[in-house]
């Protein structure tokens, strides 16, 4: 796996009345988005300890390919169905990468190879 150059971390808390919907329509988003030009990964996680907390990581090669994602027809109807949704907390953060290394974990093996 290649390393990217940019790194997006979102979180959203959604209403509980609209926790279902909003994991459908991020369901729904990571096969497109996967497969787009330049996306390294897309991941979503629900929290197991903040109750209707999801956050979504994505690394991208380039800016010019995450702003051609946000600039996609799939992801701007994405986030208009999900910008009718009750949403709480919304909290997103663009990282741009200078360098990484494996993290020496103890009982951790180094998979990055």
């Amino acid at each position: 796996m290649s390393q990217p150059s940019i790194v997006v971390a979102a979180l959203y808390e959604i209403h509980p009345d609209d926790r279902e919907e909003f994991r459908t329509h991020a369901r729904n988003d990571i096969g497109h988005t996967r497969a787009k030009d330049g996306c390294i990964w897309y991941d979503v996680a629900e929290s197991v300890v903040e109750p209707n907390v999801f956050r979504l990581t994505e690394g991208w090669e380039s800016r010019q390919h995450l702003d051609a994602h946000i600039a996609s027809e799939a992801f701007q109807a994405t986030i208009a169905a999900v910008s009718k949704l009750h949403i709480v907390r919304r909290v997103a953060t663009i990282y741009n990468v200078v360098g990484s290394e494996s993290a020496d974990v103890e009982g951790m093996e180094d998979v990055s190879s």
